[in-house]
């Protein structure tokens, strides 16, 4: 039952379909930290609490709502924009020193005015999607305050969302 030629056969088995797998897996992982990192913006410090604790995961419809004040030499801000210096520039023109923006993601940064009117138009996108009443939206927004915001800047977004019909809201904090 032997061939003859007296060689040993090596049988080699192909790679390419599980490296393609691979490859698939990393770069659903890769897309998946840009969107997650993408909502919490990077230049955002929050203030340290004794009493925070983690978000729960039971809510799917949530809203990362950023707020800080404008500092034009703010070495986080200017990392962000090293690539584009004249969005920087033209932030700058938008924004006086000390003015608080917003920076909701997929949005440009925004005024506290810019921003209630963007809110209430995603209520009201939101109302006639489900076909609910003007309150009964059940949209989470976190609100994630600069460690330099002033309490008053962010208890006025924090009024803006109430009383634009969001009743779920969560303020973020490091635990120290």
């Amino acid at each position: 039952m032997n061939s003859g030629s007296g060689e040993a056969h090596v049988v080699e088995p192909n790679l390419i379909s599980l490296l393609d797998l691979v490859m698939q897996l990393l770069m659903f992982f890769i897309m998946c930290v840009t969107f997650v990192t993408d909502q919490a913006a990077a230049e955002i410090s929050l203030p340290d609490s004794q009493a925070a604790a983690p978000i729960e995961d039971k809510d799917t419809n949530v809203q990362i709502v950023n707020i800080r004040p404008f500092n034009t030499n703010d070495p986080a801000l200017i990392a962000k924009y090293s690539g584009n210096p004249k969005y920087l520039e033209e932030m700058g023109k938008r924004f006086l020193p000390g003015q608080v923006y917003v920076i909701v993601s997929g949005q440009d940064p925004m005024s506290i005015g810019s921003f209630r009117n963007w809110l209430r138009d995603q209520h009201t996108r939101a109302t006639m999607a489900m076909g609910l009443e003007k309150k009964a939206v059940d949209t989470t927004i976190i609100i994630r305050a600069h460690r330099d915001t002033d309490y008053k800047d962010v208890y006025s977004v924090l009024e803006l969302c109430r009383n634009q019909g969001y009743n779920q809201l969560v303020v973020r904090v490091l635990k120290v």
